[in-house]
């Protein structure tokens, strides 16, 4: 259901910027391109491979978090991003505490763990 702004902070900026939604018997923003935030009051970077800073945050293309999800940045080392150890704490069984060393290297390293740089058949257990 879409509305005008009831419920929603600042009405979300005007029509030009969002629209008030409610799910849920929630009601939120829905912010249009190039403007974020919860009241859909913060410019952000579209276009991220013209070499400019286009919402004036001091970041330009790929250095902004927002680009991140663009085809031109998928690769850049700017949007490499790490798991959260804690996630994969929850997800997974820690080793022992009486684990070898090479045990407690392979939890660290084996897929979908916390890097993602080391590769498993760099160690071995001899």
């Amino acid at each position: 259901m879409f509305g005008y702004g009831e419920g929603c902070p600042d009405s979300c900026s005007g029509v030009s910027r969002g629209h008030c939604v409610q799910e849920d018997g929630q009601w939120s923003c829905r912010c249009h391109d190039g403007w974020g935030g919860k009241d859909c009051k913060t410019r952000q970077e579209t276009k991220c491979a013209d070499n400019k800073d286009n919402d004036s945050d001091g970041l330009i293309d790929c250095a902004d978090s927002e680009c991140c999800i663009k085809d031109e940045c998928k690769d850049s080392q700017m949007c490499i991003s790490a798991p959260d150890p804690l996630d994969i704490l929850l997800r997974k069984q820690p080793p022992a505490v009486t684990a070898t060393f090479y045990q407690k290297m392979k939890f660290l390293i084996e897929e979908d763990s916390v890097q993602s740089y080391a590769h498993r058949d760099e160690y071995s257990e001899r």
